[in-house]
């Protein structure tokens, strides 16, 4: 049986669903800020740049509409 428009973008919806879910999850500042270190009078607080990205691609024919 072949899928519907509607079914398969249900589909999708829920698995973004379930990613969002796991990132919010995994990432949180932690990734990017370490732990503060103090030296003598200094505090120092380690900092990082954290990124993240992903993508999706759907089907193999031209859209109608395009």
């Amino acid at each position: 049986m072949i899928a519907t428009r509607n079914e398969t973008e249900k589909g999708f919806a829920g698995f973004f669903t379930k990613v969002l879910d796991r990132i919010h999850t995994n990432v949180n500042v932690n990734l990017a800020c370490g732990d503060p270190r103090t030296v003598g009078e200094t505090t120092i607080i380690p900092v990082g740049v954290v990124s993240d990205g992903f993508g999706l691609g759907m089907g193999t024919r031209p859209n109608a509409n395009a």
